[in-house]
């Protein structure tokens, strides 16, 4: 299960159907906002701040510096609108990577690590 499954369905849909997720927050809880935009399949740019990094999937997000100009991100925003392939790119990486980082393929790979685990250890 994803977590965006606790949140309605109308509203996946709303935030599923927009291109890109913007989190361009200072703050380092961005996380958990990160990956559900990224199980939605979208496009990601985000503040670079803290472990933030950690969380964008390669190649289907943007991670700015967190002194980012409102310029600047507008900028970015309409050489993105230009470039309707990268976003698609960036959308399709996400989507194929939903997999890898969904919580119940984190859980299953514990689940599997833990089932190994006892049986080398004969228990």
């Amino acid at each position: 299960m994803c977590s965006s499954d606790l949140f309605p369905s109308h509203d996946r849909e709303a935030v599923g159907g927009c291109d890109v997720g913007c989190l361009l927050s200072r703050a380092e809880a961005g996380g958990i906002g990160i990956r559900e935009f990224h199980a939605l399949g979208l496009a990601v740019i985000a503040s670079d701040v803290g472990g933030t990094r950690d969380h964008v999937v390669e190649d289907a997000g943007i991670l700015l510096k967190p002194n980012s100009t409102i310029e600047e991100i507008a900028g970015l925003l309409f050489d993105l609108d230009r470039d309707r392939s990268k976003i698609r790119d960036m959308k399709a990486i996400s989507r194929a990577a939903f997999e890898e980082i969904s919580w119940a393929n984190a859980t299953a790979k514990i689940k599997r690590i833990v089932e190994e685990t006892r049986s080398r250890h004969g228990n």
